[in-house]
């Protein structure tokens, strides 16, 4: 009896978390509808790529921030700013550096902090995408 309160507690935390991050993850078309109008001003090129959710060199800050959303990340090198994207490696939810997971240990919730990009934990890299704009353009990416 006591081990199905705590599996339960442990799902409404998953639960709870998967939901936070469907909240603050948004997709290409929800960006897309909230900036329509720039949108549809925008270069074929380009419209493909914010469809697709990939920056491009040429690209704007705008046009990177509709295609990817926010970044993880940024700062500079140089005179040139960098924008990180993060992703998780292990399906779990991510919550501001915090995964919740249901393990086997006693209580049956585990919960851990991020793991460092371009490292690995239990043989899960952590996949990262670097957008570098100069002047306010996209002059290169790399990753993911």
């Amino acid at each position: 009896m006591k081990m199905r309160t705590v599996t339960r507690i442990a799902w409404c935390f998953v639960c709870a978390g998967s939901l936070a991050a469907c909240a603050t993850t948004s997709s290409p078309i929800s960006r897309i509808d909230k900036h329509r109008d720039e949108y549809e001003s925008w270069p074929l090129e380009v419209k493909e790529a914010v469809l697709d959710g990939r920056a491009e060199p040429g690209m704007t800050r705008r046009q990177v921030e509709v295609a990817m959303g926010e970044p993880s990340e940024v700062y500079y090198r140089g005179s040139d700013e960098v924008w990180v994207y993060r992703e998780g490696g292990s399906g779990l939810p991510n919550l501001g550096g915090v995964r919740i997971g249901v393990g086997t240990s006693i209580g049956g919730v585990g919960v851990s902090s991020s793991v460092p990009v371009g490292q690995q934990q239990g043989g899960a890299y952590v996949p990262e995408r670097e957008v570098v704009f100069r002047d306010g353009v996209v002059v290169s990416t790399s990753g993911g």
